[in-house]
């Protein structure tokens, strides 16, 4: 790193032999912004699992889908959008059953049969073809 700041950027810019230099530049921006990404994943998965964990707490012994859904951790989850669609998947998958509604507000869209309505495991195995045949799984 300490190489770089020894290298002016116009003059790279301006000398073609310096094309190396430049190459390594842009390589030290890229695994920078990697990092950068991979850092911001892991907030957005640790903050995903955290409102998913209290939702699910503060839901357990309610039995109407209104009150479940129009929790505030499961809506902000539902902020959140279509970055924590495979966290949902990926927890539907183990079995919980109650994301039904954020997948349709997040997605737009509802694979579920209409055959398949009110049957959960049925309605589940309906999201999550829809979620590997649209990559999220």
């Amino acid at each position: 790193m300490s190489l770089l700041k020894d290298i002016s950027i116009e003059n790279i810019i301006k000398m073609p032999e310096n094309a190396m230099a430049i190459d390594m530049i842009h390589e030290v921006e890229l695994i920078e912004y990697v990092i950068e990404r991979i850092k911001a994943s892991e907030e957005e998965y640790n903050k995903f699992c955290n409102l998913a964990e209290k939702w699910k707490e503060e839901t357990l012994f309610t039995s109407s889908i209104s009150e479940i859904e129009s929790n505030p951790s499961y809506l902000e989850i539902i902020n959140m959008g279509k970055s924590v669609l495979s966290y949902i998947f990926q927890d539907l998958k183990s079995g919980y059953a109650f994301w039904f509604g954020a997948l349709e507000n997040i997605t737009g869209c509802n694979p579920v049969k209409p055959s398949h309505r009110g049957f959960v495991e049925l309605m589940t195995e309906d999201w999550l073809k829809w979620g590997e045949g649209h990559g999220y799984i």
